[in-house]
């Protein structure tokens, strides 16, 4: 998980964190935040969006979000997430990975 420029999250299927790689905890601040909401990470406006997101990926559905959020030096920046299900047999899913990165202008998702 660490060797890319990406940010991946691991989750519970509800949305606590399970774990994080490097390029997340350096994007949006060094601190353990095992086992928080991924959700309450974006700002207060999206935070329906980004739950309802969790849950559409805890059903099986691969789903993909942009909204600003604030990085780690404060700026505020649009971000891509895509969140896929992670399955252990055909109908058992047992965890979200979550891809995310900032958006720019040469650089789609």
């Amino acid at each position: 998980m660490d060797e890319t420029n990406l940010s991946v999250e691991i989750l519970e299927t509800d949305g606590r964190i399970i774990r994080e790689n490097n390029m997340s905890q350096s994007h949006f601040g060094v601190g353990e935040r095992k086992g928080l909401h991924w959700e309450m990470l974006w700002p207060a406006s999206v935070r329906e969006a980004i739950a309802a997101a969790i849950c559409s990926s805890a059903d099986g559905l691969t789903v993909r979000v942009e909204h600003k959020r604030v990085d780690s030096s404060g700026v505020s920046r649009l971000w891509a997430a895509v969140l896929a299900p992670i399955t252990y047999g055909p109908d058992d899913i047992t965890a979200i990975m979550v891809v995310s990165h900032p958006q720019s202008a040469n650089q789609p998702v």
